[in-house]
């Protein structure tokens, strides 16, 4: 084809395999790359997408830095207070409780809703099934957002005591507190002690629900962790060697064209978003494993295996200072992490948004669709829990000079 100008752009504003879309490409311009630029909107929003707004547009983005945000400043609350200089601990502990369960309830199922969506267009992209709004950045933002929506999570699922409104629930013993009150017994009645063992193992359930639910999530983010690890890994179609579809040199005909005058990820970036995603999702992973692992050797099934483990301090029971430190360790840690796949959401979305434009194309993620409505609203509940406490305060809230005397 001599003529470029009869070329029909818009056959190529869509693609399936990279290996099929390319031979397209090659016999629409007669095997000259150069001549993409006549194309360039389709072509390069073909190969690197002009944004999801499902997957990253501006009301989804809210809201995964707001899931990324609450807990940490949930964590914060819950350590002062629990710390023996705060002058409000019931309260507070109170308001801290109530406040995870409800992120914990609506965070779970926005998690589980991002990894079934994300195997959706990932497996779709990977068979070859359909492509469309699924360019290459598109997708590496679909692998980033599957594991930073799982990690705000970790911390929670392995603190129970914030979802507690005091300590007394992890104790072996139910304490009564009835010292002073007239017409009350000095020992508790069968009755009594039996809700408060129905009480705890209610809130032992709980705490299983959790990490099951939790479990459910890491095992759906596996086909995500396992696609990103084929396209990182797997031998390249560009290039010379055997399994290529295009040279080097003709995919660099094609970068300079949607690229040109756009600040492009070096490849010392792309190498660290790879790292930071594999280490995250590792640590994900290894932490999971190994809850499940002592789920499994309770010491009243194998008492062998769980003194050997007690003995090299490998256990962890709630409430102590190995769990305390352990979820402080979490806490700083994790956060940290999301911040690394935020700045990888982030980056590659501005990188995207940079190209669209400056190919003459329509930048999807600036729009502000259903879908990123909901992702927005499923976090207000937590202020409307919090907000109704303190508006009902009188009901809630325990004097401070009652508080040596209430029965909690």
């Amino acid at each position: 084809m001599s003529n470029h100008s009869v070329v029909d752009c818009a056959n190529l504003a869509s693609r399936s395999h990279f290996e099929s879309y390319v031979s397209s490409l090659s016999k629409a311009f007669n095997g000259n790359f150069s001549l993409v630029d006549t194309c360039k909107a389709e072509v390069c929003g073909a190969l690197w997408g002009t944004g999801s707004p499902d997957i990253s547009g501006i009301g989804m983005t809210i809201g995964y830095v707001l899931e990324s945000a609450i807990p940490v400043f949930l964590a914060i609350a819950f350590f002062l207070t629990t710390s023996t200089i705060s002058t409000s601990r019931p309260n507070g502990r109170m308001l801290v409780s109530h406040a995870t369960e409800t992120f914990w309830d609506n965070a779970v199922f926005f998690t589980v809703s991002i990894q079934l969506a994300s195997i959706v267009v990932l497996s779709r992209a990977n068979f070859g099934i359909s492509t469309d709004g699924m360019g290459a950045i598109t997708m590496e933002i679909t692998w980033a957002i599957s594991c930073l929506t799982m990690l705000p999570l970790l911390p929670l699922t392995m603190s129970p005591a914030m979802f507690r409104e005091d300590d007394s629930d992890f104790l072996q013993q139910p304490v009564f507190s009835t010292a002073g009150v007239i017409g009350q017994k000095d020992r508790p009645t069968a009755k009594e002690i039996a809700e408060v063992n129905r009480r705890k193992e209610r809130l032992e359930a709980r705490d299983r629900q959790r990490f099951f639910l939790f479990v459910m999530c890491w095992l759906l983010s596996v086909y995500p962790f396992l696609s990103r690890m084929v396209a990182a890994f797997e031998k390249s179609q560009i290039g010379s060697g055997k399994g290529a579809v295009i040279s080097t040199v003709d995919w660099g005909k094609i970068e300079e064209v949607c690229f040109h005058g756009v600040n492009t990820i070096q490849t010392s970036e792309e190498r660290a978003m790879t790292a930071l995603s594999i280490v995250s999702w590792l640590s994900v992973s290894l932490v999971i494993i190994y809850r499940i692992f002592l789920s499994l050797v309770e010491p009243e099934k194998h008492p062998t295996v769980w003194d050997w483990l007690q003995k090299r301090k490998l256990t962890v029971a709630p409430e102590t200072p190995r769990q305390r430190l352990l979820w402080i360790a979490l806490s700083v840690v994790v956060p940290l992490l999301s911040a690394t796949q935020l700045w990888t959401v982030f980056r590659l979305r501005g990188l995207q948004k940079a190209m669209t434009r400056a190919t003459g194309g329509k930048f999807a993620d600036g729009q502000f669709t259903f879908g990123q409505i909901v992702s927005v609203a499923v976090f207000v509940p937590v202020l409307v829990e919090l907000g109704y406490l303190v508006r009902n305060r009188n009901l809630y809230f325990i004097k401070t000079q009652q508080a040596g005397s209430e029965d909690r």
